[in-house]
């Protein structure tokens, strides 16, 4: 049955996974999103505008219940959909569905270990970085969404990020060797849109930057939480080594339901 935010509030399992969850919570805070659940075991979210969702389930979910999530879930999808959720959903449910899947690490930092070496100067983006920060933000979608960003798209997101004080850097000398931002829900502040250009990856520089923006957060009493590619293992053991670690895994995947079969 479809759902208030408020009532996410009442769902006691939920609650204590929610960090996990922090982009559905995202898809709630929209007031044009749609929310459905059965108030126990399960939350499914899809922006209004799009057909993008993110499902949580709890982990003891029974046959009864999962049989309940399903025909909710048939009643919403019509067409391709990009699913994110739990992989042992997936594993119990859509684990014949193999398009664009992808495992999601989901890692959290409760106290920072200390650098080893410090490299770089951490600064807050300006707008007079403004087209260089695009150029590095279209690289990363590219990179890591497989998706081309236009320039006027891409100009219009770093610009937000710097507007809203949640773009950072490091710099070596006068060059900027990496960027990432954050975005914050509550008293939760989830690290995003991290990019080192190639030539600079291996000297620390990613782990240096997130270090600095981490113990910034810290100061502002935030729980900071990233998702990672789990399987590529540099940025994991970067992220691990400043005290980071992986609470969980999701997956993403495009499902295609044909209802005539």
């Amino acid at each position: 049955m479809k759902i208030d935010r408020k009532e996410l509030l009442n769902i006691k399992d939920y609650q204590l996974e929610k960090d996990q969850f922090f982009l559905l919570e995202f898809i709630a805070k929209d007031r044009n999103s749609l929310l459905y659940s059965d108030l126990a075991s399960y939350v499914i979210g899809k922006y209004e505008d799009g057909n993008t969702f993110w499902i949580w389930t709890k982990n003891a979910i029974s046959l009864k219940q999962l049989d309940f999530f399903q025909r909710e879930l048939r009643e919403l999808i019509t067409e391709k959909s990009s699913i994110t959720c739990k992989k042992e959903l997936y594993d119990l449910f859509f684990n014949s569905f193999k398009k664009n899947y992808s495992e999601i690490g989901f890692l959290t930092c409760k106290s920072l270990i200390p650098l080893k070496k410090k490299k770089g100067k951490f600064i807050q983006a300006s707008l007079s970085d403004i087209f260089f920060l695009s150029k590095l933000y279209q690289e990363c979608e590219l990179e890591i969404e497989k998706e081309y960003v236009s320039d006027k798209s891409s100009i219009s997101t770093i610009k937000h990020l710097i507007d809203q004080n949640s773009l950072y850097v490091l710099k070596d000398q006068d060059t900027i060797v990496c960027m990432a931002g954050y975005t914050i829900l509550g008293d939760v502040a989830k690290i995003t849109m991290v990019y080192t250009p190639p030539k600079y990856r291996r000297l620390s520089y990613c782990k240096n930057l997130i270090y600095h923006l981490t113990e910034k957060l810290f100061k502002e009493k935030k729980r900071v939480i990233l998702y990672t590619d789990y399987h590529y293992l540099p940025s994991n053991r970067a992220y691990q080594s400043i005290g980071f670690q992986n609470e969980g895994i999701l997956v993403n995947f495009e499902l295609e339901v044909d209802y005539e079969k």
